[in-house]
């Protein structure tokens, strides 16, 4: 009994050495099935921005070809941009919105903040959520960059108080996308609750995902030949 004991110890670092291996070999799996998507998304994200620069220095007309290598002149599209008239109103305009929404949505979060600030553990949770959901929207230009560019479209320019209406338009897109969060969060809570019991259908998930990328890859391995 000592002897297989014994015997049992001395091959134990083997065993933990030969899954360490089989982990990081399939690790390397996966990575290897991630880069063909990776690429992908990259060239989908990367490939229009970067032709958009350089024809920013062009004098590109759709009807002239010969004008998206015209780079005799590749300041003239920057130069009358910025002799616009029409693009310092616009700037002007989104400073005075975005002045008093960042305004309000600072005055709104202060009141939050103190509100959440007593003691107590359901404030102190949702003081949490409050403040990692207030700083992930504040720090994200996207978030600015969206609000900027879809309200306006349902002001009338000729609106007395443009300031209130892009107010009241925000705060209609923060309720609806409330609403909407919550719903999505008991969803997701509710799902990962059954997918919890089922181990299974967790391992088909798995096998299914890993199959979907081995096809891509090979589908663009195969497109690339």
């Amino acid at each position: 009994m000592t002897s297989a004991l014994a015997g049992a110890a001395h091959t134990m670092p083997g065993g933990r050495n030969a899954r360490a291996a089989f982990v990081a070999g399939r690790e390397r799996f996966y990575w290897h099935l991630l880069w063909p998507a990776l690429i992908v998304l990259c060239v989908v994200t990367l490939a229009p921005t970067v032709y958009l620069l350089v024809t920013s220095f062009t004098p590109l007309n759709l009807t002239r070809p010969g004008t998206g290598s015209d780079f005799s002149d590749p300041l003239q599209n920057y130069r009358l941009m910025l002799s616009d008239a029409r693009l310092h109103q616009s700037f002007w305009v989104q400073a005075k919105l975005s002045f008093w929404t960042v305004g309000l949505q600072l005055l709104l979060g202060l009141m939050f903040a103190l509100l959440l600030n007593l003691r107590s553990n359901l404030l102190v949770a949702l003081r949490t959520v409050f403040l990692q959901g207030f700083l992930t929207n504040a720090l994200n230009p996207k978030v600015a960059l969206f609000f900027l560019a879809f309200l306006p479209q349902f002001i009338v320019p000729g609106a007395a108080h443009k300031a209130l209406a892009f107010v009241f338009l925000g705060l209609v897109f923060n309720f609806n996308g409330t609403l909407w969060n919550l719903f999505v969060a008991w969803s997701a809570a509710n799902i990962a609750g059954w997918l919890r019991r089922s181990g299974s259908l967790v391992v088909w998930l798995n096998r299914t995902v890993g199959a979907m990328f081995v096809f891509f890859g090979l589908r663009l391995a195969a497109t690339r030949n």
